[in-house]
């Protein structure tokens, strides 16, 4: 039984194949996919959102906002630092300073970033 249905598959498969090779010449040549026809019309790949009026300019505003208040904490960091270090805790005035350092760093990455995606 297991082997009738099998010898029917491959027939089948056979006839599949025998009428795809014999119709493949026969096709309309009008109907065939040229270089210029493409199916899909070309679609520009680049898109370029636009904010809405007014919102550039909000957002600029926020983040120079945002830039004041960390280049003042990154300043008032390191002067702390450098107090605590003259005072004579210079474990404490260490790490302010090495910490006041790494925040300016990130910060002059992070702008560099934004202005880069602002266009600023």
């Amino acid at each position: 039984m297991v082997q009738r249905f099998i010898l029917v598959r491959l027939l089948v498969f056979l006839a599949t194949v025998v009428f795809v090779v014999a119709t493949a010449g026969l096709a309309d040549p009008a109907l065939s996919q040229t270089e210029s026809t493409p199916i899909v019309s070309p679609v520009p790949t680049v898109v370029r959102p636009a904010p809405p009026p007014g919102v550039s300019q909000a957002v600029s505003t926020i983040l120079s906002w945002i830039w004041w208040l960390a280049g003042m904490a990154i300043a008032g960091g390191f002067a702390w630092g450098a107090f605590n270090w003259a005072k004579g805790d210079v474990e404490t005035g260490k790490r302010y300073i090495m910490w006041s350092l790494l925040a300016f760093i990130a910060l002059a990455f992070f702008y560099y970033i934004t202005s880069g995606l602002l266009g600023g």
